[in-house]
Formats: C-alpha cells, structure tokens, sequence
C-alpha cells in the first residue's frame, strides 16, 4: 500500500496547494486506514478507500481555512525556493482565478476535476468519491 504514497500524496497536494498539510492528511489516513485494517479488504478497497479519505480531509481542511500567498514555492521536488515577485504576482492571479473557478464548483465534483487531472478514468473515479460514473464525470 505504501507504492501508493507518491500518487496519493501528489493528490491531496493539488487539492490543498501546500505540501507539508498534504503530506500530514495523507500520513493521517494511511494511519486510520491501517487501524481499520481488519474491517476492511484492503487489498481490494484500500486504494479507494484511501483517495476518498484523502478527499474528505483536504475539503475539510480548506474550509476551515483562509488561503494564505507567499513569495516560497515548493519546486517539483517539494523542495522550497524563492521566486522573482512579478512571478509570484502572476502565479497568485492565475492561482486565485483557478481556485475561484474551483471554489463554484460543490466539493465532491471539484475532487472529481482533480481526479482526471491525475489521469483517473471515470469509473475510477465514481468509486473513489462513492459516486456514480455520471455523477463523476
């Protein structure tokens, strides 16, 4: 289950924006996940059940929330720099005009844009999110 780590938590960071609270929900629900290891077959249900825990805390999380911006960015490898402030001005506009695009959308389908952006099918999709193929789509 742990092969699952780089994708889930690429996941959870394109929802949330931020890669240390991304990796703290997905380390939490691999945690509850495995606690629950006996009530579930995991090998058959764990990778949904795991993308629709995901799901849960990142929208949760982004409603208690207000966004924050700042002039560090994590690069493709997590790791933080700084950019140029008329980059990071460009960057904030495109980002704030995406996440309020996002924002009009009900959680459960904005999980679903951001499952296909991952390159999820959408019957995978319907499962991960306890929905119906046409619902996800």
């Amino acid at each position: 289950m742990l092969a699952t780590a780089p994708r889930v938590t690429l996941y959870a960071r394109s929802l949330l924006g931020n890669a240390h609270d991304a990796e703290d929900i997905v380390q939490d629900c691999y945690c509850r996940l495995i606690a629950k290891a006996g009530t579930y077959d995991l090998s058959r249900d764990g990778l949904k059940l795991l993308f629709t825990a995901i799901s849960n805390a990142c929208i949760n999380l982004k409603t208690r929330r207000k966004p924050t911006f700042s002039l560090t960015r994590s690069d493709s490898t997590g790791h933080d720099r700084t950019e140029d402030p008329a980059e990071v001005a460009v960057g904030n506009e495109l980002e704030r005009a995406i996440a309020g695009g996002l924002k009009r959308l009900p959680a459960q389908q904005r999980a679903a844009v951001e499952l296909k952006a991952l390159g999820y099918a959408q019957t995978e999709i319907a499962a991960m999110l306890s929905t119906t193929a046409t619902n996800a789509g």
